[in-house]
């Protein structure tokens, strides 16, 4: 009989005694937090430019070196009927640095996760309002004068909110900050308008060119300005339901785990089961459209990317930058939103994580670069 036995060339290869690397790792635990990897790189490079930096960036990058070095992480039931369980972060420690991408990402979670708490009651009361995705840009400026910038353009926004031609009754606006190529600031607004079904009617409605002319009126500026504006639409889940039968159900899993909402809170909040079978039926639910659409418009207020391709740039910006809001909410929306910054960037079910004791620990290993399994927690 012809067995490996017969062939010591196949024993003594490499094939014949495969390799099983333990599961030390998060990203192999839960490929789906392998984010934490890619953030807590980042982290490391902006520390290490901080760390050259003058007494006040040195001191961000200490800050910064300790942020997230430990993640204690919990098991939590995925699905009652399926009996899946993953890891849910319990217990964290961040250092809040406005440069930190660690803290930039979950910082812009949280954001995600409170207006997804927020939108089921807002559509319960308003459900004729529809959603308008708005981006307003000005000129480059020096990096070295981006706080001067965006205190016009915060000036101007108030401008534009009160002329009689607004047509929100509400809105949420974000501030991001891109980095030309010749080193300049590109500081701009991406903005989510809840307005009337009336402002799609042809007296009412604002085309973009119209939005340009408003934008350069309220910045007093001789050019025009760039603007987009757009219908907010599900489509994304008419892409995936084309490409694949389970995309739908998976997209939205991923927004719920991203956003630091349980599945529970999901389908009371105005989603749905996660493994209806007749997936065919399934159309994408008012509060998943808006879920979509605010995550376009709360994104990281620098990329990391841009952060570190040239050192001067990000310590010029971690002072420019120093003290300022990213996110404003106005109108209606505030009675049901905070514009507070969020202050707990580990869970926003505190009680969840509370009834679940116990745990998995890790910790960031320069020499992986990656977050290794400690002990149990």
């Amino acid at each position: 009989m012809d067995t490996f036995m017969s062939h010591p060339e196949i024993l003594s290869s490499s094939h014949a005694r495969p390799q099983f690397e333990p599961l030390d790792f998060l990203s192999q635990i839960s490929p789906k937090d392998k984010p934490w990897d890619d953030h807590r790189r980042q982290a490391d490079q902006v520390t290490s430019i901080l760390a050259d930096g003058l007494p006040h960036h040195q001191r961000q990058a200490e800050r910064m070196r300790e942020c997230a070095k430990h993640l204690n992480f919990g098991w939590v039931i995925e699905s009652i009927e399926t009996g899946e369980i993953r890891l849910r972060l319990k217990k964290a420690q961040f250092c809040r640095v406005r440069t930190c991408p660690i803290c930039q990402w979950r910082r812009a979670k949280m954001w995600v996760a409170r207006f997804y708490h927020a939108f089921p009651k807002i559509y319960a009361d308003h459900p004729d309002l529809r959603y308008v995705l708005l981006t307003l840009t000005v000129r480059n400026c020096p990096v070295l004068k981006l706080r001067e910038t965006i205190r016009e353009m915060n000036n101007a926004w108030q401008r534009l909110i009160q002329r009689k031609i607004w047509p929100a009754a509400g809105f949420v606006r974000s501030l991001e900050i891109t980095r030309a190529k010749d080193g300049a600031a590109h500081p701009h607004y991406h903005c989510l308008l809840a307005v009337p079904p009336s402002y799609f009617n042809g007296r009412k409605y604002i085309s973009t060119a119209k939005w340009a002319e408003m934008w350069r009126e309220a910045l007093r500026i001789d050019y025009t300005p760039i603007c987009d504006v757009r219908l907010v639409k599900p489509k994304k889940w008419e892409k995936l339901r084309q490409t694949s039968p389970l995309g739908l159900q998976e997209v939205l899993m991923d927004e719920v785990r991203s956003a630091i909402i349980s599945p529970e809170a999901y389908n009371e909040g105005g989603g749905r089961e996660f493994y209806d079978s007749d997936f065919e039926a399934l159309q994408p639910t008012p509060v998943e459209v808006l879920l979509s659409s605010i995550t376009e418009v709360i994104k990281y207020a620098v990329k990391p990317a841009d952060m570190v391709a040239d050192p001067d740039w990000l310590l010029a910006l971690a002072d420019e930058l120093r003290n300022a809001r990213s996110v404003a909410v106005g109108g209606i929306l505030r009675q049901y939103l905070s514009e507070e910054e969020p202050q707990n960037l580990v869970t926003e079910n505190e009680d969840e994580i509370m009834n679940n004791p116990g745990g998995v620990l890790f910790g960031w290993r320069e020499q992986y670069n990656r977050y290794k399994r400690e002990k149990a927690a």
